[in-house]
């Protein structure tokens, strides 16, 4: 097949696609709300959200989702996944993050070491309206101020904050080259420049700074092993972790095969790194609000005696856009 021409009028023809697409969804249109919220059972949505998680985990889930609104938000994705189900949309697809809120953001260091912020939670990624994650990353910044006991004004003034800087970004992006738009990133230097002459922020960036640099396999092999026999071993703290019997996991015949599966996964050159590296120990772990009572498991792997790499195997259940979303 002859590919189309391209020419100057592409950007043009998106740009009005966009304004039709508007006309059809109107701003106005997401202040309403739909029956479906009014229809729905909370209990027996977050009971179907259970079903595949390890039982004796779940009131550890629960006791966590109970600490605050906030925290019940982030673990009933499902919740806002069925209230979102036919609201207004323009009909753009887009790979969601599926549950998009202030709390699955955070400063990491990128494969090239740089420290950036940027979202770090994938596991109710679904195609999905646009719309979705814009609506939850907002209704989180209303919650969260709540939780915080800042004012009415304040939670809208922080979520209408949150949209304007999104709806700019994007306008920015519409107008970038596709090359620059795929590179983009925000690196936390770049925040400190921006907001570096506000103290309060500044030391809310160094902070986090502070923790991402404590968030390596070098820290972590001081703090969540011991000496067994000569070898580093993840040290048991239950319930939040914990080894299974060999009946339960196996590191040969579970976790290794898993490994040999990822491996085939990855660049060539990161195959070489990986296979320098030697499966040592795995235990079982409990991570977050959402994502307790899945299966999930932290790995040690070392290359000498102080040379340790930390991977974590999470269980990806259905997401709860599945069904609910179109595609």
């Amino acid at each position: 097949m002859k590919a189309a021409p391209i020419t100057s009028s592409h950007r043009a023809t998106r740009q009005s696609e966009g304004r039709s697409a508007r006309a059809k969804c109107p701003r106005s249109s997401h202040s309403k709300t739909q029956s479906s919220r009014s229809r729905r059972d909370s209990l027996s949505l977050i009971e179907k959200s259970t079903e595949g998680r390890v039982k004796n985990l779940l009131p550890i889930r629960f006791t966590r989702m109970l600490e605050s609104p906030f925290a019940f938000f982030r673990g009933t994705a499902v919740i806002q996944a069925h209230d979102l189900k036919n609201t207004p949309s323009t009909g753009i697809i887009v790979q969601s993050c599926g549950d998009c809120h202030l709390a699955n953001f955070g400063v990491f260091a990128s494969p090239e070491r740089t420290l950036i912020f940027d979202i770090n939670d994938f596991d109710e990624t679904f195609p999905a309206p646009f719309e979705y994650d814009v609506k939850r990353l907002a209704s989180s910044f209303v919650l969260a101020s709540r939780w915080r006991n800042f004012g009415k004004k304040e939670g809208h003034r922080t979520s209408s904050a949150v949209l304007k800087a999104y709806r700019e970004q994007m306008a920015a992006f519409a107008r970038m080259h596709t090359m620059d738009v795929w590179y983009a990133h925000v690196a936390v230097g770049d925040l400190i420049d921006r907001f570096g002459s506000n103290p309060e922020l500044e030391e809310g960036l160094d902070q986090a700074v502070q923790t991402a640099h404590k968030h390596t396999s070098e820290v972590g092999l001081h703090k969540m092993t011991r000496d067994v026999r000569g070898r580093p071993r993840i040290m048991d703290q239950p319930p939040l972790i914990y080894h299974l019997g060999p009946s339960e996991l196996d590191l040969k015949k579970d976790i290794i095969p898993f490994f040999d599966v990822y491996r085939a996964t990855l660049s060539l050159d990161r195959q070489v790194l990986f296979d320098r590296f030697q499966l040592v120990d795995a235990a079982f772990k409990v991570v977050g609000v959402g994502s307790v009572g899945t299966h999930c498991y932290v790995t040690l792997w070392m290359t000498d005696v102080d040379d340790p790499l930390f991977l974590q195997v999470k269980e990806a259940l259905p997401s709860v856009l599945d069904g609910v979303a179109g595609s």
